[in-house]
């Protein structure tokens, strides 16, 4: 039976701290409620374009927040005992899309990141000295690029 816990993007998503970046605001059915996807634990909820960002423990514990702190019902119709395969693969898919917008992001940060630094030291000359600038290729969901200057 096919499951989210062998989906790379899912795993991406719960590692990464907060809410990925790109994330969408929570889907209004004509009902009011809101779609909060299988095994979501991560606040999506955008009020006054900043977004919400609370982390939890589990999709009831969002539930909760969601009725609590943003006064939102969620969409009924998911059953997460025994989902169907079309509800995995679309749950598959949402993930695929949050994480590669964020992955999207992300490159774009790092390269206007990496840009800057190039401009920083091409423009501090001999009289600066410069820790190595780096980035965390290893985990490009995580990368940033670091410069640090020392006067002599």
């Amino acid at each position: 039976m096919a499951s989210l816990k062998d989906c790379q993007y899912y795993k991406a998503y719960l590692e990464i701290i907060g809410v990925p970046h790109g994330a969408p605001d929570y889907a209004t059915l004509p009902n009011g409620r809101v779609i909060v996807e299988m095994h979501e634990v991560k606040c999506r909820r955008i009020i006054n374009g900043v977004r919400y960002g609370v982390v939890v423990g589990s999709r009831g514990a969002l539930c909760n927040h969601l009725k609590k702190q943003h006064d939102l019902d969620r969409a009924p119709g998911l059953d997460l005992h025994r989902p169907s395969h079309a509800d995995v693969m679309a749950a598959k898919a949402f993930y695929k899309g949050l994480m590669d917008r964020h992955d999207q992001i992300l490159k774009q940060e790092n390269a206007a990141m990496a840009q800057r630094a190039q401009e920083i030291v091409a423009k501090a000359g001999q009289g600066v000295r410069f820790a190595a600038i780096s980035t965390l290729l290893a985990t490009p969901r995580l990368g940033w690029y670091v410069l640090c200057s020392y006067p002599d």
